[in-house]
């Protein structure tokens, strides 16, 4: 069962602040106007994920790399990454990442941005990419585990080749807004 708003529920002011997502194990997902909250169907309703946890501006604050056996690597935006990311509540994102390190070589330094519709499944944010520095990107799906560590935000791709290697990556994010 897919619901949508009515229009004329949006007309009187209920806006995309106000709207609920479910999302049902067969991975559709329904939209009403109740409350500011995505559900998460596993026998039923039962575990929420408060959106203004996600919603909002968040700045990177670091960055840690492993290789595939877990060994700590140099992480790819440097020692002291730069980087933003910003989740609407109506479901876009974009993210800016960048290595701070002045002077770099071509090649030595790390810049990645793309944009696009979010989901939060469970403990996993899912991204299709509409828009991005990397244009193999572009029409995919960026997936990240999601943690959250007091008021830090932690994202984590799957292990993925980087540089020639295959390496885990760990993001941290500090809502800035």
């Amino acid at each position: 069962m897919l619901r949508t708003p009515s229009r004329t529920s949006l007309k009187s002011g209920i806006g995309a602040r106000h709207m609920v997502r479910y999302v049902f194990r067969n991975g559709r997902v329904a939209l009403t106007a109740r409350k500011r909250f995505i559900n998460i169907a596993s026998k039923g309703f039962h575990r929420r994920i408060d959106m203004p946890n996600l919603a909002g501006t968040w700045r990177l604050i670091r960055t840690n790399a492993f290789d595939a056996q877990g060994q700590p690597i140099t992480p790819p935006y440097g020692p002291k990454p730069i980087g933003l990311a910003m989740f609407h509540p109506d479901g876009r994102m974009m993210a800016v990442l960048n290595d701070s390190r002045p002077n770099l070589a071509p090649g030595e330094g790390a810049y990645m941005s793309y944009t696009g519709r979010y989901v939060v499944e469970g403990n996993t944010l899912r991204t299709r990419v509409d828009g991005s520095s990397d244009a193999s990107r572009v029409g995919g799906e960026q997936v990240r585990t999601i943690a959250f560590e007091k008021d830090i935000l932690k994202l984590s791709p799957p292990l993925r080749s980087w540089g020639g290697s295959m390496q885990q990556h760990e993001l941290f994010w500090e809502k800035i807004g």
